[in-house]
């Protein structure tokens, strides 16, 4: 199954992503921070990361390096 990590800091984007991705058969990760998003990548990977660049604790250029 593909597998997708939703990082988005405002919960009603985010929720809204899921539902629809999860709708459509796919295995959604969803979290609000930068930190969140880089554990959960220590944990399993991911076909597709959606992240948002304007995060709470750091940037989303900053969860890609």
């Amino acid at each position: 199954m593909t597998s997708i990590l939703v990082v988005d800091d405002e919960p009603r984007i985010r929720e809204a992503l899921a539902r629809v991705l999860d709708h459509a058969g796919y295995a959604v990760c969803p979290v609000g921070t930068g930190g969140d998003a880089l554990e959960a990548c220590a944990r399993q990977t991911f076909n597709l990361v959606l992240l948002d660049i304007t995060l709470p604790d750091m940037s989303g250029i900053d969860v890609l390096r």
